[in-house]
């Protein structure tokens, strides 16, 4: 069995020109991507830096350690090296979290994503998964939410979030390219 061990990559890309498989049973909602070409290449981070795109709030935000201790001094990268497999801006996240605000319920995230190593945050409806490699997220119940990890390549997989999702965020410790599709989604509030 291939180990993902020292691979994590967690860049988040989103644009429009690569493809992910349709969403199932997402009865004809809304789908999109979130395009991060917007972002000045070598531009980097910090907690709590802001950045909106695609009409997507993110805010860089405290990374745990697989401890469970806080810490607030990792960075985000932009840049642009195919680092994840893939061509354009990719997010570099490095002992950092990336808290979305969809202004909206989504019913189902995927993520495209390369693995280096070190642990993973992933946070759905508040609730902190913390995991020492991305394949121990597979089938984890978070906040209510399915986790299934698939791996695409030795240094890609796919991490998919299924279920009523409020709030979402990742994190991790070498984590590179993430193309992101939000499936099933409707506003919130009214």
């Amino acid at each position: 069995m291939l180990s993902l061990k020292n691979f994590f990559l967690v860049s988040i890309v989103i644009f429009g020109a690569f493809v992910l498989p349709g969403c199932l049973g997402s009865g004809g909602l809304i789908s999109f991507l979130i395009d991060f070409e917007g972002l000045l290449t070598g531009t980097i981070y910090h907690v709590p830096d802001t950045v909106s795109e695609s009409g997507v709030d993110m805010t860089f935000d405290t990374f745990y350690w697989s401890s469970g201790t806080p810490t607030n001094v990792g960075y985000c990268l932009v840049q642009n090296l195919g680092t994840a497999g893939f061509i354009g801006n990719e997010l570099f996240l490095n002992n950092i979290t990336l808290n979305f605000d969809f202004h909206v319920t989504v019913g189902e995230i995927t993520l495209l994503a390369g693995y280096l190593g070190g642990n993973v945050n992933l946070w759905a409806n508040g609730i902190l998964e913390n995991q020492t490699d991305v394949w121990l997220l597979n089938g984890k119940n978070v906040g209510g939410a399915l986790v299934q990890v698939t791996v695409l390549s030795p240094t890609t997989v796919q991490i998919k979030v299924s279920g009523i999702i409020n709030s979402f965020a990742i994190g991790g410790q070498e984590f590179f390219r993430v193309i992101i599709k939000l499936c099933g989604m409707e506003k919130r509030g009214s």
